[in-house]
């Protein structure tokens, strides 16, 4: 299952980056489809590594739930991806008839996600941005299977948050 999601989220993203441009609303609908075939294995496998009454199935889900988490990850901070979306904003904002208040609505939405997963960052800093990211998700999902565990901290400058609001 989460082989055919990575090849679709592969085959959906090079139909996102080679979309016409002019054609916003058929690119947010694919990029809707990529969110949903990207998220929906994730969180299949979240939930499964959290009730399954048997460990290896979690364990198995557990690792189904990274990968998919690293694929999302990287998802985010596709420039190319990022450059579309920017493109569709820019499109309905000279010509707001171009796209409905919906579709508009979607790729400001997923422009705010591009910015909030660093995609305004240069290459290096991007990189060690999804770097932390994963290491953060690591600890969690370690956390997660075996809380009474001693767990170094993480330590986040505040140049890598101050553009990202508080998770709660």
């Amino acid at each position: 299952m989460a082989k055919q999601a990575k090849d679709r989220v592969d085959e959906l993203t090079q139909t996102v980056v080679a979309s016409r441009a002019g054609d916003g609303a058929r690119a947010i609908r694919m990029l809707d489809d990529l969110s949903e075939a990207a998220t929906l294995v994730t969180d299949i496998a979240q939930a499964l590594r959290a009730v399954h009454p048997h460990r290896e199935f979690a364990q198995a889900a557990e690792m189904v739930f990274m990968d998919m988490s690293n694929t999302v990850s990287k998802l985010n901070i596709n420039t190319q991806i990022a450059k579309v979306v920017d493109s569709i904003v820019d499109q309905g904002k000279r010509q707001p008839s171009s796209l409905s208040t919906e579709e508009l609505a979607s790729a400001v939405v997923l422009q705010s996600d591009f910015t909030n997963s660093g995609i305004h960052l240069p290459s290096q800093e991007r990189d060690k941005f999804v770097a932390l990211s994963e290491q953060v998700l690591q600890l969690c999902s370690t956390l997660f299977e075996e809380p009474s565990i001693d767990v170094p901290h993480v330590q986040v400058s505040i140049h890598v948050t101050r553009h990202h609001p508080p998770f709660f």
